[in-house]
């Protein structure tokens, strides 16, 4: 099979780090970051054994979209009863909020700006895309795809006009010079920690 030699690379780099005991700290978002998690997910499960058994992942699905709904409930608890975000819950559970987002990112790029043809060629933008777009409006700037920092308009209005209670919550978060993504990941550690905990317990 055709495999990326870049990506070969990267994985055998991180592989030789790991195996050497490799690790970093994040104060910000208070997660220890091992080079294990940066190993593409076939090789963790095709290379990797623990007591001789290979290793099973479990992924949290729209991990972000959903630790922004917990953020929302922890900071507004009154937002349970708005609608918008009764909606925002239900796609995100549903693991329909990227593909309603892209929907709605291309409809607004698409939108009716004149009667010229030229007005409906704008390419339409990936599920990925949308993914990563999503990304942006949290945290800022995306380094690695830079012609999508253009479309952070884009998502301001979508967010805005589809779930404007929770734009607001991120928008305070930003005045008070935090990062959404800190504030999710913490979250997140959170919920996993009292997953394994319960696990060890029982």
């Amino acid at each position: 099979n055709f495999y990326k030699i870049g990506k070969w690379l990267k994985n055998n780099v991180e592989l030789k780090k790991w195996k050497e005991g490799y690790v970093s700290f994040s104060w910000s978002s208070e997660r220890l970051y091992t080079s294990f998690v940066r190993l593409s997910s076939n090789i963790r499960a095709n290379n990797i054994q623990l007591n001789n058994e290979k290793i099973v992942e479990f992924d949290i699905t729209s991990s972000f979209p959903l630790m922004l709904a917990q953020f929302c409930l922890k900071q507004k608890p009154e937002i349970f009863e708005d609608y918008e975000f009764k909606n925002y819950c239900t796609a995100v559970i549903e693991g329909k909020f990227y593909n309603e987002l892209m929907v709605g990112l291309n409809s607004i790029r698409n939108c009716t700006k004149g009667d010229k043809e030229s007005d409906y060629s704008t390419r339409l933008i990936s599920k990925k895309e949308a993914k990563t777009l999503f990304q942006i409006y949290l945290n800022g700037n995306e380094n690695k795809v830079h012609y999508l920092n253009a479309l952070r308009t884009d998502i301001n209005k979508y967010m805005e006009l589809h779930y404007p209670l929770i734009h607001h919550v991120l928008g305070q978060l930003k005045l008070d010079d935090k990062k959404p993504y800190d504030e999710l990941v913490q979250l997140e550690t959170k919920l996993i920690f009292e997953i394994i905990e319960e696990l060890y317990d029982s």
